[in-house]
């Protein structure tokens, strides 16, 4: 098993932080966005240039940006 993985940019983190960056205006603004075992959180920091609310957990954290 491997230490730490939740720690690690995995290939569909940064998939997905290009698809929002790609339909920013259109899908992610005004909106609350809640990322499920972010690991390091990529997609939460990429979403937060466009969205309203971010809620990033991880393993035993929640980490709440208005």
């Amino acid at each position: 098993m491997l230490k730490l993985v939740g720690l690690q940019v995995w290939r569909g983190a940064l998939l997905l932080a290009d698809f929002i960056i790609w339909k920013s205006k259109e899908e992610f603004e005004n909106k609350t966005i809640l990322e499920i075992g972010s690991g390091v959180g990529l997609t939460s920091i990429v979403a937060g240039f466009y969205a309203k609310k971010i809620i990033c957990t991880g393993k035993s954290h929640c980490i709440n940006f208005n």
